[in-house]
């Protein structure tokens, strides 16, 4: 990494971040150096020390925010992270924090430099083709079916929408070849074009990202389960070898939450390092294919698959494989 992060310092500001190795690090806590490779630098002619990320661990901002304060502190110099790739989420909470870091090709975000660069219009993508909300629970809805066959009037049941915009939901569906109709006497008929597991392959692209938002909470003792399942993380974590974060993550509907607000037995906070447990909003209700407490792993895969952490990737293939088709 060092070597994309100062051709994108020489990029960016014609500068090299001069590099040269790193001295005294061996007076520092041992979990320091397992999480960063530390090196010495020079930018703007001011020596600085660059924190590289070995990704051993998944950090969460605050654990990054509170590693670098205590480097700087001990080496009496300013640290500058650096990783591969962060998540939106992660980007909005380490500005907050104000810790500076490097992605190399994306962004720079260095406040003592009085620098905050973005890249992401450098290059335009065109944008992914995804399902439509109603669509992508039909497709749900069809790959927890026992059957390649479903009725239009049992999937508007099951999801609670209209038979006309299940309907509509199953054409869409069509012309992505994912599924064919027919009539069977009276009856529309939608089938799986093939066996669910390669109909899954095929349309697992279109997925959308069923969390809105995130939430920070501490439930009081008497709060109860309500509405909440198990998502992200600590739900991949039940169906794969990927260790759970510190933090456990739950996910619960919008109606959910207010009622929440409502009640005087949760106390939301800003920051994750002042609750308990991290909650995803969802667009839709996570209980609707949820089993003993889990949200699904197709709706797992669909809030993860866009993770740039490689281990959640690997993790994400390995709960499939699990899958009995």
């Amino acid at each position: 990494m060092q070597t994309a992060t100062g051709d994108y310092l020489v990029q960016m500001f014609g500068i090299q971040p001069a590099f040269n190795g790193g001295e005294g690090y061996n007076a520092l806590p041992l979990y320091l150096t397992h999480r960063f490779e530390l090196v010495d630098g020079e930018l703007f002619n001011r020596k600085v020390i660059f924190a590289f990320d070995k990704r051993g661990t998944r950090l969460t901002p605050f654990e990054i925010k509170s590693s670098l304060d205590a480097i700087s502190k001990k080496m009496n110099k300013p640290v500058i992270y650096c990783t591969n790739a962060l998540m939106n989420i992660e980007l909005q909470r380490l500005i907050a924090y104000r810790v500076q870091f490097i992605v190399p090709g994306k962004q720079a975000y260095l406040p003592e430099f009085l620098i905050h660069i973005s890249n992401r219009g450098q290059s335009i993508q065109p944008e992914k083709e995804r399902f439509t909300p109603v669509a992508h629970l039909t497709f749900l809805c069809m790959m927890h079916g026992t059957t390649r066959d479903f009725l239009t009037g049992v999937i508007a049941q099951k999801l609670g929408y209209t038979s006309m915009s299940i309907s509509r939901a199953l054409d869409e569906l069509e012309q992505m070849k994912l599924v064919e109709r027919f009539n069977k006497g009276r009856v529309r008929v939608a089938r799986l074009m093939e066996d669910k597991k390669t109909v899954w392959e095929k349309g697992k692209k279109y997925l959308r990202n069923p969390v809105e938002s995130v939430e920070y909470f501490t439930p009081s003792v008497n709060a109860g389960k309500g509405g909440l399942y198990l998502s992200g993380i600590t739900a991949l974590s039940k169906y794969s070898m990927l260790a759970d974060d510190e933090k456990m993550t739950c996910a619960c509907s919008k109606s959910e939450l207010e009622r929440m607000r409502k009640s005087n037995l949760y106390r939301f906070v800003d920051f994750p390092e002042d609750s308990e447990l991290k909650l995803e909003i969802w667009k839709y209700d996570p209980g609707l294919f949820a089993t003993e407490g889990t949200v699904d792993r197709f709706s797992i895969y669909a809030a993860l698959k866009d993770d740039p952490d490689e281990r959640v990737q690997i993790a994400l293939d390995e709960m499939m494989e699990g899958f009995e088709w």
